[in-house]
């Protein structure tokens, strides 16, 4: 089992820093330029990354912090105290696409390539974030006696940031073995690959955290877990549907 320790603080000049804010803050900075390097070796132009990531970091911030107060605590609203994964998905995701609709000229063609570019660096990203939400102790799950627990002071429990860390080093080693595969080529099959993957594993973990959101309905906290799947099957079956339009459209002999 793993043992339980507080937050590692650092003390710099009169400011105190703690792990979770230098580990987000170094994901932010790391993902922003894995995925301006992902978009020009994909063929895409790397200025417009370049614009991408000066919009959709502040502005994924700021809906990770709605999202986190329309959940969890609306007091917060003017105090950056907190914030939530899927607003930060789902604004950054919007940024993206209005980008791509604005700058190219063929949006249907290159939005695939520009999502599978976005979700290489997210889960970088992720992966590294979600060690800082491990450091801070702040996803505790279900009691456990598994080895993968870790001794809380109210028990031994699942660590939901801990095991969303390893989940994303796992989506890291599979980028990294099909980003030179045939799969990965179908512009779209790999965000909706790690869409689909991801948002199975945020139903299972969300509903095993412990904690009380303000939202009475299930179905709020779900909603965009669901919209992603959703998302990410279209993007994955995309192909086949446009392949079997083309063999319709053949003329037979």
């Amino acid at each position: 089992m793993i043992p339980y320790w507080p937050q590692p603080r650092f003390q710099v000049c009169s400011h105190t820093l703690y792990a979770f804010g230098v580990l987000l803050t170094s994901a932010l900075i790391v993902g922003s330029i894995v995925f301006i390097c992902f978009a020009r070796k994909s063929g895409l132009n790397p200025k417009i990354a370049a614009v991408m990531v000066a919009i959709g970091v502040p502005i994924g911030l700021l809906g990770s912090h709605l999202w986190y107060c329309a959940i969890e605590d609306r007091g917060a609203l003017l105090e950056f105290g907190g914030i939530a994964s899927f607003g930060g998905i789902f604004s950054t995701l919007s940024v993206l696409c209005a980008c791509v609709f604005i700058a190219e000229r063929d949006f249907s063609e290159k939005l695939p390539r520009w999502l599978d570019a976005a979700f290489v660096a997210f889960s970088v990203t992720a992966a590294m974030s979600r060690l800082g939400c491990f450091m801070a102790h702040d996803h505790p799950g279900p009691l456990t006696n598994s080895w993968l627990g870790v001794k809380f002071p109210d028990g031994t429990r699942y660590d939901l940031a801990l095991l969303e860390f390893m989940f994303w080093c796992i989506v890291c080693g599979i980028n990294l073995a099909f980003h030179r595969s045939k799969i990965s080529k179908q512009g779209g099959m790999l965000w909706g690959g790690v869409a689909i993957v991801y948002g199975l594993f945020r139903l299972w973990a969300d509903a095993n955290q412990e904690y009380l959101a303000v939202s009475s309905s299930p179905l709020v906290l779900r909603l965009p877990t669901i919209l992603l799947i959703a998302l990410g099957v279209g993007f994955v079956i995309r192909p086949w549907i446009s392949n079997l339009d083309e063999t319709k459209a053949m003329p037979c002999a």
